[in-house]
């Protein structure tokens, strides 16, 4: 993964949340330390939690740590315990996007069209209303991470 990719970014502190282990964010905090030396990551992430679970334990620390950029992975785990339900899932986003984008950060969410179509479609929706960066993985791999770095050097242009 090359870091000159990222030339020119300026996040210093990145938080993670979300409702399924991302150890692929290893890499793209790699990347970002050798483009920003004082860099700094903090995963807030935890296995199989509800998106309404990732707001209430997560969104709160999240905000302490004053992040500068947001990683925000929430509805997958909704799916797979069979409780996905659109307006909820979309309104737990709503609430931690606008909140984190509200701090400063800039937020970027995934979404994988191919296996989750109405969780990627509605993701998407809400991070572009509140300005965020929506990163579509085409690949159906657990570690997206060249997409994320093709997403965050997208929004540097």
């Amino acid at each position: 993964m090359s870091a000159s990719m990222l030339a020119g970014a300026r996040w210093k502190r990145l938080v993670i949340l979300g409702d399924s282990d991302m150890s692929w964010v290893d890499r793209i905090s790699e990347a970002l330390t050798r483009v920003q030396p004082e860099f700094v990551a903090f995963d807030l992430a935890r296995r199989n939690l509800l998106a309404a679970e990732v707001r209430i334990t997560q969104l709160t620390r999240a905000l302490e740590l004053k992040p500068d950029l947001a990683i925000v992975a929430a509805g997958g785990s909704d799916i797979a315990r069979g409780e996905f339900n659109p307006s909820l899932v979309r309104s737990e986003l709503t609430v931690m996007i606008s909140a984190l984008r509200a701090a400063g950060a800039d937020v970027l969410t995934l979404g994988w069209p191919e296996r989750e179509r109405e969780l990627a479609t509605l993701t998407a929706e809400v991070t572009k209303k509140f300005g965020g960066i929506f990163c579509e993985s085409t690949s159906d791999r657990s570690d997206p991470d060249v997409d994320v770095l093709r997403a965050l050097a997208a929004f540097l242009r």
